[in-house]
């Protein structure tokens, strides 16, 4: 006989642990995912060449081209010291991190909105973004970026009243993602500002002095030491002083490094997918292709942006509460600081993909639309798997491209 204590065990142990389930689910899914045909392309893609070479060129003392910060290549570099130097060692570190995208994003909503069902609808909808998906599979460092900046986030939610605790591991966090591609300084920005500014309106000088000094030491701090393996390792970096010199020019050189590409694309083009840009396109045979389409979800896309603009009406804003108002809020800012930076960065060259943290944004407001409207998302979900054959490079005939290349401008 069955004893049914076993079972009563199980449901309240399951009960007590039903928050850490849901948030593996919502990395283990999408990591498998990402994870699943990640050697289908043997070569490099896109600028994987030039990564992957300078994770090699890191540690040793032939000479280095520091265009990027060096966090994103000391992971990618990990990954191929514990997999090899094979597809898999290069990329796999990225397969993390987009998985950790769609945790965060859970995470996010859960906590504006303090709602499962917005904060699933919006890890559906991140799921099923096919720009994730192609900077999850590639070793690039935007993925790094993005992680790291949505991690900062979920941590320093609500940019008030922080504890020293969430403050410090979100100043970390912020460090990280400007310690894997500068325009990391795009989200840490603005989210440091509005921090500031309620610590100095809430606190008396001298608490906001600590807690200015906190936040600004541990992300500083956090920054300037991912630097230290490259001063163990290499002549021609002496010291941390060495390296606080060296970053004007170092970002002075970065804004000059231009070659002009047929894909590049303008800010302005990127919210509503005018030139999406292919990482990879290769003939297999005489009749089929792989290609990795870097495309996002135009459901997604678009629905993200009307979401964006609906909040501004005021008969239905009437309607929200204070909560939800200043999720809003909190979107719009950095939305708009993610997209719109890229024209103050004095940056001659630009690709969709620097699209990435703004589209990983949309879900946070659009789930909240879509509460209980499950076919409209079941049907943006369905949009962004429509694409996964040319975003995940399976080889497919040469005469099927226009099925998902719907513009001149798509191919």
């Amino acid at each position: 006989m069955k004893s049914p204590i076993l079972p009563k065990q199980l449901a309240q142990g399951l009960e007590r642990h039903r928050d850490l389930i849901e948030y593996a689910f919502w990395f283990f899914i999408p990591w498998f995912g990402f994870l699943i045909g990640i050697q289908r392309i043997q070569g490099t893609i896109f600028d994987e060449y030039h990564y992957i070479s300078e994770t090699f060129r890191l540690f040793s003392n032939n000479q280095l081209l520091m265009n990027h910060p060096p966090l994103g290549k000391i992971l990618i570099r990990t990954g191929i010291l514990i997999f090899g130097h094979n597809p898999l060692g290069w990329r796999i570190s990225a397969t993390v991190f987009g998985a950790i995208c769609v945790t965060a994003t859970y995470a996010i909503a859960r906590k504006l909105y303090d709602s499962k069902k917005v904060a699933h609808t919006a890890a559906f909808l991140t799921f099923s973004n096919g720009l994730l998906w192609s900077m999850a599979r590639v070793g690039m460092l935007d993925i790094f970026c993005s992680g790291f900046s949505l991690l900062a986030v979920w941590k320093l939610l609500p940019l008030r009243n922080l504890s020293f605790k969430d403050l410090g591991w979100g100043a970390v966090f912020l460090g990280a993602a400007c310690a894997s591609k500068w325009n990391g300084a795009l989200v840490a920005g603005p989210i440091c500002a509005v921090i500031f500014y309620h610590s100095f309106r809430d606190q008396n000088p001298r608490q906001f002095l600590k807690t200015f000094a906190w936040a600004s030491i541990l992300l500083l701090g956090t920054y300037l030491s991912t630097y230290f393996p490259l001063i163990l390792a290499r002549a021609d970096f002496p010291s941390i002083f060495f390296v606080v010199q060296k970053h004007s020019d170092w970002i002075e050189s970065h804004a000059k490094f231009a070659t002009e590409h047929d894909y590049m694309s303008a800010p302005h083009q990127w919210p509503t997918i005018i030139q999406p840009i292919w990482l990879y396109f290769q003939k297999v045979s005489p009749t089929s292709f792989r290609g990795v389409f870097c495309v996002g979800n135009p459901a997604l896309f678009l629905l993200g942006l009307v979401a964006l603009g609906a909040g501004f009406i005021p008969k239905l804003r009437s309607t929200w509460n204070s909560r939800d108002v200043w999720a809003h809020r909190l979107a719009i800012m950095l939305w708009f600081s993610a997209w719109a930076g890229w024209y103050v960065i004095p940056r001659q060259i630009e690709f969709f993909y620097y699209y990435l943290f703004s589209s990983l944004v949309l879900p946070w407001v659009l789930a909240k639309f879509l509460e209980v409207r499950w076919k409209w998302t079941l049907a943006i979900v369905l949009m962004g798997f429509f694409f996964y054959p040319v975003v995940t490079g399976l080889e497919l005939p040469e005469n099927s491209i226009g099925i998902w290349a719907w513009l001149d401008r798509w191919t």
